[in-house]
């Protein structure tokens, strides 16, 4: 008896290791509700709902993308954006709306109609869309306080002596552009809608629309979202799914995330300067452990074989293998199938990655320690250039061991199955500056935010004196070329490149390695970037 109940507490570890299926969506836009249909005051649903079906967006593309990224920060990136209204409700013959940024942050250029649908609907109708004395009020209504501020407005009518209506489908309505003045980092900045803009001397320009002579207001809206590229994060578990029952205590999803790093803490973006073959890469799977019990999990990931070989994958040296006891663990990238889809399974394909699966202990309980901990560790080669965009090493529940069930991506906690909330993906990329510049060894800059330090053309005490600042004092600090830091030309910046420039400088060492002296190409390609010589 006591031998069955203890092979089914086994079953109860390890089946939701193998079989668990959790969601994975990637995080987009920045939603905001604008009317909510469930608010009483709305009378919804009915003929007087005061919410239209209708979204109002912000996008960079002209269509649908609300994300605008860009990689590395120079003053007065241009970003060009378009008011697009996903139009589902009949006889829309009127809008208006305010979009609101942050003036220390992004300059607006330019706010109108041109080249839109809403320009080419117009017939002898009403337009009042302009960046010009604009103020921002402290709140909507009444607007008594007011200061000058960053956005513009629109206000449309498409006629004044007929019904004109704005055709179904996305249409574009405005276009704005913007210079970026700040990095404002992967946290961003919104361009976001708002009811608290006005002209100068005039009352607040609402959210609104008019249908067939009715006011209306759009039930969401989608921000635009200005960012710097960074980490790939995704949704495993969506609280909001009902299946899920979350909140409460049935809730399936956690807040733990599962992370993959590549300084074994918290960078998730690995960046390579000039290509060369065979680039290595050392990747650590972190659990952002804040659930109590963890006591085991599996997960699989996967990559693009054309462009990364995997070399390793296990969990030694991890702070997982340091709590394992007596456990179960297959941790491996042999024989991995590649599922079309999950659970079922049913048409496999040789895949590329690999998968973990572990239970700390199977005789007495074991929990991973809460905060940040390593769980996996996995070796990889660049074998192609992956170029700016990148490639991704990412979790995923499709990789099986052949002629095994599919790897899900699951916690077991307390002896349950859940699933963490998010899942941070590995990505590699060629540095926005590729390393390709010329530059004089040991003629070290570095620069942060607010802060410049840039190189002047001579090798000094002040260039060692940088490289100990930026390992030992300030992390903020990045080198302007890295290659330049590099002295003795050992592919990283450690404390012996201070020492070797020191020992040249005071104790007769040799000099640094070229391009010394004259600025020049890296004669020994590496990963390390080069930005400004």
């Amino acid at each position: 008896m006591q031998r069955s109940s203890f092979h089914l507490a086994l079953w109860g570890l390890l089946l939701p290791l193998v079989s668990a299926h959790g969601q994975q969506e990637q995080i987009e836009e920045k939603t905001t509700v604008l009317c909510d249909v469930a608010d009483p005051e709305n009378q919804c649903p009915g003929v007087d709902c005061f919410c239209a079906p209708d979204t109002i967006e912000i996008t960079f593309d002209g269509a649908s993308d609300s994300i605008f990224e860009y990689d590395s920060f120079v003053d007065g990136i241009g970003i060009n954006a378009t008011v697009v209204m996903d139009t589902k409700s009949e006889e829309i013959q009127g809008w208006s709306y305010g979009v609101l940024h942050d003036p220390g942050l992004i300059r607006v250029t330019r706010a109108d109609i041109a080249d839109t649908d809403a320009e080419a609907t117009l017939d002898r109708g009403f337009n009042a869309t302009t960046m010009e004395n604009v103020q921002l009020c402290d709140s909507a209504r009444p607007c008594a306080n007011r200061t000058d501020g960053g956005g513009w407005i629109s206000a449309v009518v498409l006629s004044l002596t007929k019904p004109v209506s704005l055709p179904l489908g996305r249409r574009s309505i405005a276009r704005a552009d913007y210079e970026l003045l700040e990095d404002v980092g992967e946290a961003g900045t919104l361009l976001e809608f708002t009811d608290r803009l006005a002209l100068r001397g005039a009352p607040p320009t609402g959210i609104g629309l008019t249908v067939n002579g009715r006011l209306r207001v759009w039930a969401t809206a989608v921000e635009g979202w200005v960012k710097k590229k960074g980490e790939a994060i995704r949704v495993l578990c969506d609280v909001s799914d009902p299946q899920n029952q979350c909140p409460g205590t049935a809730c399936l999803c956690t807040d733990d995330a599962l992370e993959i790093t590549f300084d074994g803490a918290s960078d998730s973006i690995f960046e390579y300067g000039s290509f060369v073959d065979g680039i290595g890469i050392d990747a650590t799977v972190v659990m952002d452990a804040k659930s109590e019990e963890i006591q085991g999990w599996s997960y699989g990931v996967r990559h693009d074989a054309g462009l990364v070989r995997v070399t390793r994958a296990d969990i030694v040296g991890t702070d997982a293998e340091a709590v394992f006891d007596q456990g179960f663990e297959a941790t491996s990238m042999k024989d991995i199938q590649l599922c079309d889809s999950v659970p079922a399974c049913a048409n496999r394909t040789d895949g590329a990655g690999w998968i973990s699966a572990v239970v700390l202990n199977l005789r007495k309980p074991i929990s991973l320690p809460l905060g940040r901990r390593s769980i996996a560790r996995a070796d990889y080669e660049l074998i192609e250039d992956v170029g700016e965009a990148g490639t991704l090493l990412e979790f995923t529940d499709r990789l099986a061991l052949r002629g095994a069930p599919h790897t899900g991506i699951a916690l077991t906690v307390d002896g349950r199955t859940r699933y963490p909330t998010i899942g941070i993906d590995g990505l590699i990329r060629k540095s926005a500056c590729p390393g390709l510049s010329d530059f004089r060894r040991g003629d070290v800059g570095a620069s942060k935010a607010g802060q410049s330090l840039p190189a002047d053309g001579e090798v000094n005490i002040g260039d060692a004196l940088l490289i100990l600042r930026q390992l030992f004092l300030d992390g903020e600090l990045e080198f302007d070329c890295e290659k330049a830091a590099d002295v003795n030309d050992s592919s990283e910046i450690t404390i012996s490149d201070a020492v070797a420039l020191l020992g040249y400088l005071f104790l007769g060492y040799e000099e640094p390695a070229p391009p010394f002296g004259v600025p020049g190409p890296d004669p020994t390609p590496d990963a390390l970037s080069c930005c400004r010589g």
